[in-house]
């Protein structure tokens, strides 16, 4: 059967953005920006979605799933979007005329014949299977054989690009290295930290912002802090959903290590609360074991903080020179770190400087065009 075209006969992009949730993070704002920037260089754009009130797109590019399909969702979210991607996706992108579709995440159709381009991120559940017991093999069984259907894989680092090879042999040409964006409108300098420490109870304050699964290394930072929290008075705040898999034995440690008064957990944290959370902090610290890529560490380096992170996986892409990396597993270098910063405002303004002039090397409209190229090659070849 031929592959239908639009109308006109131009590219119609359809894109697959049945993760996004109303608490729009992580995959969900790469998601929604992806499709925003593009829908802004190219007319002919549909977007699959349960929630077309936060996609902030025109009304008629907008095509809605009516099955809760999100990870917000648990167990049941992930089987249903499974199941819609395979058996309903091809059927609309079908009556959609779509000359291709754009997954920005690890998925797609195994028995479409229409051109796909394919984001991946990470392979988080291959290099920690214990984190995801069940999304190990997804990715282990499911992934390969929907990348070896893509007419091209898009990621966001070297460092990802690295494991794609390493765990699935796909052929390296067909891998497109894409950096992240950050939303300049949204993350820059000059916000006012004083409503936002009211909001939150917040004197002076490091800051980390992500989940609190094991990788992201939260036990170190917090032994780190602990070795120089005698010495300054500044609150350590964890900005991300209180997991109740691992909150608890974060919460205990605290108390193991006397520092309970002195560590905030917010829980998740409203998109428009951060450019403020992250300006109003005297360091962000990001101590991961690994990542695909590291948006808070432009997003903190585009409010003009200071960024502590990981010199692991793709941080060192992202951070480039303004950031002090270290080794994650080193309690006491990362103490170090820390009280270094604190302890130098001449530092932190350095610090700053460099940090804005690095963030100013990465936007989503950026991110955007280059995609583009990447979807009109896929759907010429």
């Amino acid at each position: 059967m031929p592959i239908l075209r639009s109308l006109d006969g131009e590219m119609r992009i359809a894109i697959n953005a049945s993760i996004v949730d109303p608490f729009v993070s992580g995959l969900g704002v790469y998601t929604v920006h992806l499709f925003r920037e593009l829908a802004k260089l190219h007319d002919d754009v549909v977007v699959y979605t349960s929630y077309p009130e936060v996609c902030g797109v025109n009304a008629g590019q907008l095509r809605r799933i009516r099955w809760p399909v999100q990870a917000s969702h648990g167990r049941l979210g992930h089987l249903q979007r499974l199941v819609w991607t395979q058996a309903i996706l091809p059927c609309r992108v079908l009556a959609d005329r779509a000359t291709l579709l754009l997954s920005p995440l690890p998925e797609g159709m195994l028995l479409s014949r229409l051109p796909q381009v394919i984001v991946v991120h990470d392979v988080l559940p291959l290099r920690f299977p214990t984190e995801y017991p069940r999304q190990q093999y997804y990715f282990r069984y499911l992934v390969p054989a929907m990348l070896r259907r893509a007419r091209a894989v898009v990621t966001v680092s070297q460092h990802t690009k690295e494991d794609i090879l390493t765990f699935y042999g796909i052929d390296a040409g067909q891998i497109h290295v894409v950096p992240n964006g950050y939303d300049v409108d949204s993350f820059s300098v000059g916000h006012e930290s004083q409503e936002i420490r009211a909001k939150y109870g917040l004197g002076a304050y490091l800051l980390y912002v992500g989940n609190l699964l094991p990788h992201k290394n939260l036990q170190a930072l917090m032994s780190a802090f602990a070795l120089i929290s005698m010495r300054y008075s500044q609150t350590l705040v964890i900005a991300g959903r209180r997991d109740p898999r691992y909150y608890p034995s974060l919460e205990a440690q605290t108390r193991t290590l006397g520092i309970q008064a002195r560590v905030r957990f917010l829980d998740y944290v409203p998109a428009k609360d951060l450019p403020a959370l992250y300006a109003g902090a005297e360091v962000f610290v990001l101590p991961s074991l690994y990542e695909g890529f590291g948006l808070p560490v432009l997003e903190a380096m585009a409010c003009g903080t200071p960024v502590i992170a990981s010199r692991t996986s793709s941080i060192p892409e992202v951070a480039g020179d303004a950031a002090i990396l270290i080794d994650p597993r080193n309690v006491h270098e990362l103490s170090t770190a820390m009280e270094a910063v604190l302890g130098d405002a001449e530092m932190r303004e350095a610090m700053r400087r460099k940090g804005l002039a690095r963030a100013a090397q990465f936007s989503w409209s950026r991110m955007a065009m280059t995609i583009l190229n990447i979807l009109e090659r896929a759907a010429a070849s």
